[in-house]
């Protein structure tokens, strides 16, 4: 579990667990869809995807995007 937070991350999501996060879980296969968050170390979240099929994830060259412009923000 992610140090300060109620639920896992990155694995493991059951049923009760997906809804309280508003993701959409797939009764026929009996899995969350994912539901992905980019958190600040103050616990502030920057940004929220939610998919119920393969498409439209966040790709992890967006998220070193978006962290090194957050970054970069700070500076000035």
């Amino acid at each position: 579990m992610a140090k300060d937070h109620q639920f896992p991350i990155g694995y493991g999501v059951d049923k009760e667990t997906s809804d309280s996060l508003g993701g959409y879980w797939e009764p026929r296969r009996n899995f969350a869809q994912p539901s992905e968050f980019l958190i600040t170390p103050s616990g502030k979240l920057v940004q929220v995807s939610y998919s119920d099929g393969p498409l439209a994830r966040t790709e992890a060259g967006d998220v070193i995007k978006l962290v090194s412009f957050l970054e970069s923000q700070k500076k000035k």
